[in-house]
């Protein structure tokens, strides 16, 4: 089945259809900005702040950042990204290896076991099988509706400033 179309004076509208992205481009830009800013805190002020995660020395929470990039051709890419190795492990679980645990700044590690203070040279770890305790995913899942509706307004006033 073909549609086809005939538009009176269809220059005028090829040309303000060839307009558009022009328009609505940094308007989209905008409001994607807008919306990894506000991902980014919801992560880190309630997910990573007790509510999947406790805050313990709050680095993970502290590198949560927005990431934005422009590709060739104008395309542009948006996340959330963090350089802290165990991000990911609690993102999507996991099982760590055995492994010798020695101290880096001081020559015994201490640790508290059974209320008692240990100190000791080495500790050898048996590796660990780690839950997953999602934070990115679903907050991305509860906050999308705030995406699409900030894009749909972005794109919407772009095509009604004629």
């Amino acid at each position: 089945m073909k549609i086809k179309v005939t538009v009176e004076n269809g220059e005028i509208v090829a040309r303000w259809l060839g307009e558009l992205p022009k328009k609505i481009t940094p308007a989209l830009i905008q409001a994607l900005n807008e919306y990894v800013m506000r991902l980014a805190t919801h992560i880190r002020f309630q997910k990573l702040s007790g509510q999947v995660l406790h805050k313990r020395t709050g680095r993970l929470r502290e590198s949560i950042l927005p990431i934005f990039a422009r590709q060739s051709g104008g395309l542009i890419w948006a996340g959330i990204g963090t350089n802290v190795k165990y991000a990911k492990i609690h993102e999507f679980g996991g099982v760590t290896r055995p492994h010798l645990i020695l101290p880096r700044w001081k020559k015994a590690l201490h640790f508290v076991k059974d209320g008692k203070d240990v100190f000791a040279t080495k500790v050898k770890h048996p590796g660990s099988v780690i839950p997953a305790r999602p934070y990115i995913r679903p907050s991305f899942e509860e906050t999308q509706d705030q995406l699409v509706a900030g894009l749909e307004k972005a794109i919407s006033e772009s095509i009604s400033k004629d």
